[in-house]
């Protein structure tokens, strides 16, 4: 007899066959021999699926970022750290399209505001629902 892994409330059940998960169904010759069985019928019920991630925002606007800052009162403060920083940092601020969530210049603010990346998440979820 095969391992039977878990049951599904169509009726169908998982086993293992060959080391691997095997879908066993009617009109299959395994359902007919094992369909039935206690080994089926006492069976735990197939898992839920996963809840799907929560959806991460992997880059908003430049204009959404801005906007976000303004809302929250953080604008001018970033504003001056990156025109204090001068270089690369300050023509991404000025000239990117995007601003991108995983970014070194989005780290070193976040590590200088002292944000929680789950802050910064959410603030990333935050600015890609402004609109202009």
């Amino acid at each position: 007899m095969y391992e039977v892994l878990f049951k599904r409330s169509d009726g169908s059940f998982i086993i293992r066959k060959g080391g691997f998960p095997y879908h066993v169904q009617e009109g299959d010759p395994i359902f007919d021999l094992m369909g039935d069985s206690d080994a089926v019928q006492n069976a735990p019920s197939e898992p839920a699926p996963p809840a799907p991630p929560e959806r991460e925002i992997a880059e908003v606007s430049n204009f959404q970022a801005r906007a976000l800052l303004i809302e929250r009162g953080l604008f001018d403060e970033v504003d001056a750290k990156l025109k204090a920083k001068g270089g690369k940092a300050l023509a991404a601020w000025e000239y990117a399209s995007v601003i991108y969530r995983n970014s070194n210049l989005v780290e070193e603010i976040a590590a200088e505001l002292e944000l929680t990346d789950s802050e910064i998440d959410e603030m990333f979820e935050a600015a890609s629902q402004i609109t202009a």
